[in-house]
């Protein structure tokens, strides 16, 4: 019973550490959008906004995480109640495809905001009826998508693995 009971310590204790390394990923995601988007004066001029949009921001980014943690908290619990131990291969898949859905979110927010100059709204669901042909030669054409494929890839790999390490 005490080996279950540290299981799920460092199974609690392993789930905090992801969150806050996602915490860090977002913020600095928001830094580097801001200073890729971003007018520089405005940004040195108005310092106390700046300081309420991030604190908005990691509002929001917490927010996400408990609907993250809301499956894995019921998947925990129902194993404390069975007295069984958690299957570690499906907390790191779930947060891997978590993380990755979430991250994709980012990186066509990024896209998106290049190309109509505002974030992913209703537009971007609608992308799906337009002209699928000519959407796809727009991309092709303004963005190197061998290196985003590639980037892409690296990317999976090495989420899958920073979150496989912390579950063990």
């Amino acid at each position: 019973m005490n080996n279950f009971k540290d299981e799920i310590k460092n199974n609690l204790k392993n789930l905090i550490k992801l969150y806050i390394f996602a915490l860090l990923f977002l913020s600095i995601w928001r830094l580097f959008f801001l200073f890729y988007y971003g007018e520089t004066e405005s940004i040195k001029t108005d310092i106390n906004n700046l300081i309420d949009i991030f604190i908005l921001g990691f509002r929001i980014d917490l927010s996400l995480i408990g609907y993250i943690q809301i499956p894995i908290s019921i998947y925990i619990i129902l194993n404390i109640f069975r007295e069984t131990s958690c299957n570690k291969k499906i907390l790191t898949i779930y947060l891997s495809i978590s993380f990755l859905i979430y991250s994709f979110f980012l990186f066509a927010d990024f896209g998106f905001y290049s190309f109509f100059g505002e974030h992913i709204n209703l537009i971007f669901f609608g992308i799906i009826d337009d002209d699928r042909i000519a959407i796809l030669k727009t991309i092709l054409d303004n963005y190197p998508i061998t290196l985003i494929f590639l980037i892409a890839n690296i990317y999976i790999f090495l989420v899958y693995k920073y979150i496989n390490m912390n579950m063990k």
